[in-house]
């Protein structure tokens, strides 16, 4: 029987080291947006006075270094409002000179949650390396919150033993965490289709619709309440932003929602003393200024940025340093 136990000890011994050191190398080594952006902040974190959070319109749409110097843009596909509390909660603390959190709100931001919907998987990647548990908390027993060996076996193989993967970042940040276009000049002011502007508008907005859900707006409005209040004791303003979308996609948007949600971003600049700025149909933005129905290309994000910080982020941190 000893030896038994011998032989399976002698046999399990290579897979376990394996399996330390995939934990150990592979998970260290993996590039994805959450880890770059988590170390980027945390390089910057002594300069940050603008703190911008949402979804993939934000991670498309807004260049930090164009709203203001010491803004940095925490933004990640398919963010939900309680990502955007959990972060700000998370790394607030280590922003000593932070004065302003930019909270977007998009169509759907108050009824969608990252959990149950296709984009669920990102939610590991929050768990995994900022150390955000989930909304749900069945979901905190699963395996991938805690071992890069069951959160990247999705892509495991050959290439991702000897650590030549592609990395899940297709993109370059610079130092705010904002992407950066990568492609030869000639490209850059190209469309990925001819007319795809257009023609995505009810592709966006079927996939909106279908991620959203009532029962998500109140949590999602007592984790916007509980961090205000956080924020309101460090003396740390909180604002509101909805970003440009494009004609055929704005139009297709339920007025009822649309108002629903209009009410409800004035009530909560109402109880925090804050300001909520709405682009959505500015008509200083044409088609030629999104890569889709509902993200900005890059001239697009920096013609935006540019407003932004001058209208809104600027003004906003006047009142936030003279209360």
């Amino acid at each position: 029987m000893r030896r038994l136990l011998l032989n399976w000890c002698l046999l399990l011994l290579p897979i376990t080291g394996f399996l330390v050191w995939f934990e150990v190398a592979r998970g260290a080594r993996e590039s994805n947006l959450f880890r770059v952006k988590r170390d980027l902040l945390q390089a910057s974190a002594d300069h940050v006075e603008v703190l911008i959070l949402g979804s993939s319109h934000e991670h498309e749409g807004v260049v930090p270094g164009l709203v203001h110097s010491n803004a940095f843009n925490l933004s990640a596909v398919s963010q939900s409002l309680y990502y955007d509390c959990a972060l700000v909660r998370k790394y607030a603390p280590i922003l000593p000179r932070l004065q302003l959190v930019v909270i977007p709100i998009s169509y759907f931001s108050f009824e969608m949650e990252l959990a149950g919907t296709t984009e669920e998987w990102r939610s590991y990647y929050y768990r995994h390396i900022h150390g955000i548990s989930h909304p749900d908390f069945r979901q905190e027993t699963r395996l991938r919150n805690w071992s890069a060996w069951y959160l990247y076996g999705r892509d495991f193989g050959w290439q991702a033993i000897r650590g030549s993967a592609p990395p899940l970042v297709r993109s370059d940040y610079d130092p705010g965490g904002g992407v950066v276009d990568t492609r030869p000049p000639e490209k850059r002011t190209l469309h990925l289709k001819p007319d795809y502007v257009r023609t995505s508008a009810p592709v966006a907005f079927a996939r909106h619709a279908t991620s959203m859900h009532a029962e998500n707006r109140a949590p999602h409005l007592k984790d916007l309440r509980g961090l205000a209040a956080t924020l309101r004791q460090r003396g740390v303003r909180v604002v509101f932003l909805t970003l440009p979308v494009s004609a055929n996609y704005l139009g297709r948007l339920s007025p009822e929602v649309r108002a629903r949600n209009a009410k409800t971003v004035q009530e909560l600049c109402r109880e925090f003393g804050s300001e909520w700025k709405d682009y959505s149909g500015d008509p200083r933005f044409t088609d030629d200024d999104f890569w889709d129905a509902d993200h900005l290309n890059f001239p697009g994000a920096a013609k935006f940025s540019r407003f932004l910080g001058e209208e809104f982020i600027q003004p906003q941190l006047e009142r936030a340093r003279h209360p």
